[in-house]
């Protein structure tokens, strides 16, 4: 029974706490970006781009901001109208004027210049995952051996309830899964989270199983003696 309350706890929790670090540890991660330049748009052209120094440190616009002032005049914001490219460093712009020479400021998150501290942070959710799956990998390995111990099996009411309870818990699991794979898309710096995630289903079942063959198992030993 320990080990099923175990097996939940090691689970949900390590699953909540992946999301729950993935603000501050993307703040401790990165530091203000700001890329100036210059966007000069041709006769019946609307579209520029601005290249950035380092990378964006997300997927998507949150946390960028784009202003661009026209020679002359003043400044406005193209955040809405801009696309972010896939090596998140190039800016599509688009809603500029023709035959305009702009000064396009980007600000974003870049990440931290200390490249051993940010190494070291890019790995925390994917050792909190780990500890996750090698709990439930120990949890099933540990209700496998005992039971193919000589045990008899404790009391059938205490053996069922937290089986059913960790069975009914198992769409829980994975709606806080798949909460980390959403949170974590738009964070790709962060190292194995997508590698590992779909362990955590897998490993928690694998650990329910295993303390289902360890209450079971004595109790048909005893039944065909």
């Amino acid at each position: 029974m320990k080990g099923v309350f175990g097996l939940v706890l090691a689970t949900i929790v390590g699953l909540l706490a992946v999301v729950i670090i993935a603000t501050p540890t993307t703040e401790a991660s990165t530091e203000a970006g700001s890329t100036t330049e210059a966007v000069v748009t041709a006769s019946g052209v609307t579209i520029g781009s601005v290249t950035l120094d380092s990378k964006h440190w997300r997927v998507s616009k949150t946390d960028l901001t784009v202003a661009c002032t026209p020679a002359g005049g003043s400044a406005a914001d193209f955040t809405s109208g801009a696309t972010l490219g896939a090596n998140r460093t190039t800016l599509a712009l688009t809603g500029l004027t023709a035959s305009t020479t702009y000064s396009c400021t980007v600000s974003y998150l870049a990440e931290i210049a200390d490249s051993t501290v940010g190494i070291v942070l890019k790995i925390v959710p994917f050792l909190l995952l780990i500890g996750s799956i090698s709990a439930s990998f120990g949890g099933a390995y540990l209700g496998v051996k005992g039971g193919m111990g000589s045990g008899s099996g404790g009391s059938a009411l205490k053996e069922i309830v937290p089986l059913l309870v960790s069975i009914i818990l198992i769409p829980v699991v994975i709606s806080f899964s798949n909460l980390v794979g959403t949170t974590y898309t738009d964070l790709p710096e962060f190292i194995g989270i997508s590698a590992v995630l779909p362990l955590i289903t897998i490993s928690y079942v694998l650990g329910i199983l295993g303390s289902s063959f360890q209450s079971v198992a004595p109790r048909v030993r005893n039944a065909i003696r």
